[in-house]
């Protein structure tokens, strides 16, 4: 795992400091911070490299400016790496916006409130090689993912403009790669949350 940042700024007003804040999962309290840096250079396994432009974040607003997650290796080397079937992604985004967060801790559980996530101009491509020996292994939807998280999460739009999905599927490298594309996509989705202690959640839509 590496990861590298370059020309970061950080600044935290109102600090406070006592002995019960310090037995919290944050041991001191903040009026408000901010974070700048000129890119992020991210490779948290073998097989990508996470990297964006500017970074901007506060503890309301998030702007991301050109992330990528970049395969590390060609499609060739990442099929003959593999022991089963795995997708591999290659994501192009211009933009990431986050509107009125709100994360921290309530006790010991972490929560992260949003009031809207936007993603802007997104270019994604999943590849699937159908040589490595099948994936027999329960496969689970995300939406399964999202309810399994062992924190308290909620979103309360997301928005998805300007984008292209593509996804390809080959048998062999002899042939060809059948193709799905998806252009222009564009999703809208409110009420995204994890009901991690919770009775009743609103309906995903």
């Amino acid at each position: 795992m590496v990861l590298s940042v370059y020309n970061v700024t950080f600044k935290i007003n109102g600090i406070l400091i006592t002995d019960k804040i310090l037995q919290k999962k944050i041991p001191f309290e903040f009026k408000n911070y901010r974070i700048n840096c000129d890119s992020i250079n991210y490779q948290p396994n073998e097989f990508y490299h996470i990297k964006s432009k500017k970074i901007e974040a506060s503890n309301t607003d998030l702007n991301i400016v050109s992330l990528k997650i970049i395969p590390e290796y060609s499609r060739h080397i990442f099929v003959s790496r593999i022991p089963k079937e795995q997708n591999l992604y290659t994501i192009n985004c211009r933009s990431i916006k986050g509107d009125k967060m709100n994360w921290g801790f309530k006790g010991e559980d972490f929560f992260f409130y949003c009031n809207a996530i936007a993603l802007d101009k997104v270019a994604a491509v999943i590849y699937k090689s159908s040589e490595p020996p099948d994936d027999l292994s329960k496969q689970h939807l995300y939406y399964k993912q999202l309810r399994d998280m062992n924190f308290d999460l909620r979103i309360d739009t997301l928005k998805v403009r300007n984008a292209m999905l593509e996804y390809e599927e080959q048998k062999s490298f002899d042939i060809g790669a059948a193709k799905l594309i998806l252009n222009p996509f564009k999703l809208t989705a409110t009420y995204i949350c994890r009901g991690f202690k919770k009775t009743a959640l609103p309906i995903l839509k």
